[in-house]
């Protein structure tokens, strides 16, 4: 049995979602609120948005999952006396010891703030920025700010889901 739930043109009009998802944005938003209420479990919900667990975690925590093999991140800058860069990593999503550098591959350090991101293996993957100040000969360092991370200094959190396609077939012909 499907359970069909019919919304008036008007009210699908007025809804502020794009037209060619509102049917995949309105199940994911139901599948949430039926999993916050406890009348489904986090395998069915995740079931009915049509999600990996982990994309659907990350619906839980508010974060958006980008696919791309490339991304362009950016960031504000940092105001501070002495010459200041900032280091871009990468981690495999869910993130193991985010508060540890060397867990985690450096991209590239920058004095600009926007880096673009490539990934070579596939994977889903958070990325983090950390500022590095140079004072009188010695390197001080903030926390790494991890895109996963929902609050003031990631308001829109995200993920990078990078997947190669399958090959097409080969050989095609008539029998």
């Amino acid at each position: 049995m499907a359970l069909i739930i019919v919304i008036p043109d008007d009210v699908e009009h007025a809804l502020k979602l794009p037209r060619k998802s509102t049917t995949e944005e309105l199940k994911r938003l139901v599948a949430v609120k039926l999993y916050e209420k406890g009348i489904l479990g986090i395998g069915k919900s995740r079931e009915f948005a049509e999600l990996s667990l982990l994309e659907f975690y990350a619906l839980l925590m508010g974060q958006e999952v980008y696919y791309a093999n490339q991304v362009t991140v950016a960031w504000d800058p940092v105001s501070d006396s002495g010459a200041i860069s900032y280091e871009v990593y990468v981690s495999p999503y869910p993130v193991v010891n985010p508060l540890d550098p060397g867990a985690h591959i450096l991209v590239v350090e920058t004095t600009a703030t926007e880096a673009v991101v490539t990934f070579q293996a596939e994977g889903k993957y958070a990325v983090g920025v950390r500022t590095k100040k140079s004072i009188e000969g010695e390197e001080l360092f903030s926390e790494i700010n991890w895109s996963y991370e929902n609050g003031a200094m990631t308001p829109n959190p995200f993920i990078v889901g990078y997947y190669i396609g399958p090959a097409a077939p080969v050989n095609l012909r008539l029998r």
